[in-house]
C-alpha cells in the first residue's frame, strides 16, 4: 500500500509572446518546485476555464520551452513526425491575456504511471464538473492500477479553485 502523497505545489501568471511562455509575476520559472526531478502535474486556466492538464518530470522552463519550439516549427510546416506542441498557444499568443499555472510536485514516491493516472483522473473531474474536457486536452490515459488517483486528483484539483 502506498503512503498517503504528500505534493508540493507553485503557481505563476503567464503570458505567451513571440519570444515564448513567461511568466509575470516572477522572474523566470524559478523554485523548487517548477524545478524538480520529480514528476510533476501543470494546470493551465483562462478566467474559470480549465485549458490543459499535463505531466512532466522536466524543469517547467525546459517543458514550455519544448513545447513553444514544437508548436512554431508545427505551424511553419517544418515539423517531420512526432510532437506538435502545445495547442494552446495559438490563440494566447501576443495577447496579454495572463494565464494561470499551477504546478504539483508529486514527490519522490510516485512514477511515472501514477502520475499519469492521476492526470487523467484531474482531466475527468473537470469533465464531471463542467460538463465540458479541458479545452486543449487532446488525450488521456487512465491505469486501473492505482486506485489512489482518484481522490489524490480531486484534492489537487481543489488547489486550483481560487
Amino acid at each position: 500500500m502506498r503512503k498517503e502523497m504528500n505534493y508540493t505545489k507553485d503557481k505563476a501568471k503567464i503570458i505567451i509572446s513571440d519570444a515564448g511562455i513567461k511568466p509575470v509575476d516572477r522572474n523566470a520559472f524559478d523554485g523548487k518546485v517548477f524545478n524538480s526531478s520529480n514528476f510533476k502535474i501543470y494546470i493551465l486556466k483562462h478566467a474559470d476555464d480549465y485549458l490543459y492538464v499535463g505531466k512532466t518530470k522536466q524543469k517547467i522552463g525546459t517543458k514550455f520551452l519544448q513545447g513553444f519550439r514544437s508548436h512554431n516549427k508545427d505551424l511553419n510546416g517544418e515539423r517531420q513526425a512526432g510532437y506538435g506542441g502545445y495547442k494552446w498557444i495559438t490563440p494566447f499568443k501576443n495577447t496579454n491575456d495572463i494565464l494561470q499555472l499551477y504546478v504539483f510536485d508529486l514527490g519522490a514516491l510516485c512514477n511515472g504511471e501514477h502520475t499519469e493516472a492521476i492526470e487523467a483522473e484531474i482531466v475527468f473531474e473537470i469533465r464531471k464538473a463542467s460538463n465540458k474536457w479541458p479545452l486543449w486536452q487532446n488525450e488521456i490515459h487512465f491505469f486501473n492500477e492505482y486506485p489512489d488517483a482518484s481522490n489524490e486528483a480531486k484534492a489537487i484539483l481543489d488547489e486550483t479553485r481560487d
